[in-house]
């Protein structure tokens, strides 16, 4: 099997870090052979590959100055993309995230190369743009099929784009996650005595971590016993130092900044919470659960609540609702019974979004798709 996967870079990113683990687990299999093609110039990738994986950047990533622009620059991707399916002569071409799909789904037009698109957030939270919302309505019909996250973005999917197939395909977790720069053992000082609520990600407005901070001001005699760690960076890190402060729980959160060793402070936390306004997954939840650790979110759109098994190894809240946060972490922060039985139950996410699990489900993808081929071929031929 030969396999070309067109992404826009290979820096950090979900995306990004599902490529990187199929890519090197596809061949790693005998007679198996990976591709990259990166609309970027890619340096060095910033999620580990194995040697034998071929990365071809492009060099053709970043936006225009006008319309005229843009125009042209697409049509150079395009023009480049295609070259690298004549070269390559793959058995399937795979899109990584919208703009990519579009090229593969066109690229792909008049070869016979069995084509997939996948989506790696909820659609309709991440516009694109008039022009491209319109290619991936309209040339999605083009591509075998497309990948989505969860139920509700294969929904849209159907609904929204003229997709022939569309399959759920959740993202994978690697257990123990591999460690990488830049590596910031979990400090204990100056709260040593304290347990540890642990959440991560880029600091915006998407993820509410200002919503997280007030519900745990609420908490009151509890900041006594327990800290708040929000690990990531982003630009809203100083406004949320701020609001600490105003709060008054300066001396109660930390901000460690981004971490490459995201496994050890999983393991050194005794509850999670995610306080997204939204997702197109929620990978830290099911990497939280992998390691033991139970976990509160928002029941927001699109995710957590594949993840999550309320009252099993969680709980869901109201999305964006501070009290109901507040509330559900002073439940799990004052029942040490409830938690250590909720992370009894947490560690099953080690097997549900295991690397062999998904990664086989994505192999079943393909498979249905280059038999697709083949019996074309056939047909063709007989």
């Amino acid at each position: 099997m030969k396999i070309l996967a067109l992404i826009p870079t290979l820096s950090a990113g979900g995306a990004e870090r599902v490529l990187s683990n199929l890519a090197n687990d596809w061949c790693a299999r005998p007679d198996w052979h990976v591709c990259i093609v990166t609309l970027a110039g890619e340096s060095r990738p910033f999620y580990p590959l194995d040697s034998r994986i071929g990365v071809h950047p492009l060099n053709l990533h970043g936006a225009a100055g006008n319309a005229w622009g843009s125009l042209l620059a697409n049509w150079r991707r395009l023009r480049a993309v295609r070259q690298e399916i004549f070269r390559v002569q793959p058995d399937v071409a795979i899109g990584f995230m919208s703009q990519a799909n579009v090229l593969i789904a066109l690229a792909c037009l008049g070869t016979g190369t069995p084509t997939l698109g996948s989506e790696h957030s909820y659609p309709p939270k991440i516009p694109l743009g008039r022009a491209w919302e319109f290619l991936r309505r309209h040339t999605y019909r083009w591509l075998g099929g497309v990948a989505a996250l969860t139920e509700e973005s294969r929904q849209w999917l159907l609904k929204n784009t003229h997709t022939r197939r569309c399959w759920v395909i959740p993202n994978a977790v690697p257990y123990p996650i591999p460690a990488q720069e830049p590596l910031l053992p979990p400090f204990h000082a100056p709260h040593a005595r304290k347990k540890r609520i642990l959440s991560a990600g880029r600091l915006t407005d998407q993820k509410g971590f200002d919503l997280l901070i007030k519900a745990f001001s609420r908490l009151g005699p509890l900041q006594m016993q327990w800290e708040l760690v929000i690990v990531g960076d982003g630009h809203l890190k100083d406004s949320l130092i701020r609001l600490c402060t105003e709060l008054g729980v300066e001396e109660s959160v930390s901000f460690p900044g981004a971490v490459g060793n995201i496994g050890d402070w999983y393991a050194s936390a005794d509850l999670f919470v995610l306080s997204s306004l939204y997702e197109g997954f929620g990978n830290v939840l099911a990497e939280a659960l992998a390691y033991g650790v139970p976990c509160i979110s928002f029941d927001c759109p699109h995710g957590p609540r594949h993840i999550v098994r309320h009252g099993l190894d969680g709980l869901l809240v109201k999305a964006e609702d501070v009290g109901a946060l507040s509330h559900a972490m002073e439940q799990l922060m004052t029942n040490d019974a409830m938690r250590n039985r909720m992370a009894t139950n947490a560690i099953d996410a080690r097997d549900r979004f295991s690397l062999e699990r998904i990664h086989g489900r994505w192999n079943e993808v393909l498979a249905e798709l280059t038999r697709s081929k083949t019996a074309f071929n056939s047909n063709v031929h007989s």
